[in-house]
């Protein structure tokens, strides 16, 4: 069971009841596809580029703007903690890469969400399977929760 807590300081969001049950859903999908059994609980953070880029540079020494920043509670080998991470995105730049791209910033919103849990679990994309099987993941979860 995959658990969250969802912050909007600065009200990006326009219908968090929405937002917040639609994250439900992919958490119920991706629990069921990844036969995730375990209660994990982590945290959602929606931003602004001012912070996404104060928070990338602190802690990966990259000193610009990106979608989404995550901090995972274990090691990747091994989740011992129901305390799974924590995410930071940056709802401005989900609205600029959706337009840039021509897609739906719903779509790029859960997508990126559904891209940061991924990595909470462990999972990576350092070489173009691991990245592969990332996007396959990502896409039926979508799929499944009816996000186009």
């Amino acid at each position: 069971m995959l658990l969250f807590t969802l912050s909007d300081p600065h009200h990006f969001l326009k219908n968090n009841k929405k937002v917040t049950s639609k994250i439900k859903d992919i958490c119920k999908n991706m629990c069921q596809l990844l036969k995730i059994s375990k209660k994990l609980i982590f945290d959602i953070n929606i931003t602004n580029s001012l912070e996404i880029k104060r928070i990338n540079h602190k802690y990966r020494k990259i000193n610009k703007v990106t979608d989404v920043i995550t901090f995972a509670f274990h090691d990747n080998k091994e989740i011992s903690t129901c305390l799974l991470g924590e995410m930071f995105i940056c709802y401005p730049f989900c609205e600029d890469y959706a337009k840039q791209i021509n897609l739906l910033l719903d779509y790029e919103f859960y997508f990126v969400i559904v891209h940061g849990i991924l990595h909470m679990l462990g999972f990576e994309h350092k070489t173009d399977r691991e990245l592969n099987k990332m996007l396959q993941i990502t896409e039926t979860i979508l799929d499944n929760c009816h996000i186009k």
